[in-house]
This record gives C-alpha cells, sequence and structure tokens, in this order.
C-alpha cells in the first residue's frame, strides 16, 4: 500500500513542479545553465514555455543561474503561452505553433550557434497527467470477487 502511494506521488510530482512553474514564468525570466569545454546546455524559462539551448561557447565555464522580473518591453508577459511570430523583436523562430518553438541562434548575446527547442508547460502537464493516469491504473489493487461483496445469504428457519 505504501509502495503504491509513493510510486503515485512520484508522479505527481512533475505535474506540481509544471503547474508552479507555468504561473512564475508568466512573471518572470529564469535561466539555468552549464558549460563545459566548449559546448553549453541551457535550460530557460518564461511566457509559458520551458526551453532547452545547446551548442558552442566559449564565454565561460561551470554553471550559471539567473532569475529576473520579465519586463514588458523585452518580451511580453503571457500566463498563456504566446506565439512569437507577432512580435517583430522576436521574430526569428523557424517553428511556432501553439507555444512549441524551434530555431538557431547566433550572434549578438550569443555570440556562437545555438539551437533552441521550447515546449510549452501545458503539453509538459498533459503528457505527465497521461502517465500519471497509466500509473494509477496500474497500481491499483486488484478486487477479489469473493470478498468484494460480502453478503450472506439468510437461511429459512423451519
Amino acid at each position: 500500500m505504501k509502495c503504491r502511494w509513493f510510486i503515485r506521488i512520484c508522479f505527481m510530482l512533475p505535474i506540481l513542479l509544471c503547474v508552479v512553474g507555468w504561473g512564475w514564468s508568466s512573471v518572470h525570466f529564469g535561466r539555468l545553465t552549464h558549460a563545459h569545454a566548449g559546448a553549453a546546455v541551457e535550460f530557460t524559462t518564461y511566457s509559458g514555455s520551458f526551453d532547452v539551448r545547446w551548442g558552442d561557447t566559449e564565454r565561460y565555464e561551470g554553471w550559471r543561474c539567473a532569475t529576473v522580473p520579465i519586463e514588458f518591453e523585452f518580451v511580453p508577459s503571457d500566463f498563456w503561452t504566446c506565439d512569437f511570430q507577432r512580435f517583430s523583436s522576436a521574430n526569428f523562430y523557424q517553428f511556432s505553433y501553439l507555444g512549441f518553438y524551434s530555431q538557431m541562434i547566433g550572434g549578438g548575446a550569443y555570440p556562437y550557434p545555438m539551437r533552441v527547442l521550447g515546449v510549452p508547460y501545458w503539453f509538459l502537464i498533459v503528457v505527465f497527467s497521461a502517465l500519471l493516469y497509466v500509473v494509477w491504473r496500474k497500481t491499483r489493487s486488484k478486487a477479489n470477487p469473493k470478498s468484494a461483496f460480502p453478503v450472506e445469504v439468510e437461511r429459512q428457519h423451519e
């Protein structure tokens, strides 16, 4: 019984983290970066989306973390994932639909080419919820038909 609930909680935790991250990303910009041996990986969240960036860099080594409140002139703050194609300053996405986006960046703040894949939080919540549903169905206890409905037959008194 305890093992079953532990497994269920482990599958509920990503849903909770995505919901909190979605709310937080509507008013904050967050970035976690790791660079080593000329290669970097960045995890970024803002405006209801989560993106992963990877590529070459020679600017720094090690871990970096930055969070700032979103300034409305820089990136429009949306609770719902915005379509970045409609903003002229961010019109460099190769693909942007329903919050999913992909791009290749280079120049300016990124002097080395980096690849970006973005996923909206709503999609992550749907995927983790579907996984939780499957796990919940697989870990439920099986009912024993003989003891499921204990009914005693009343005997006739003679």
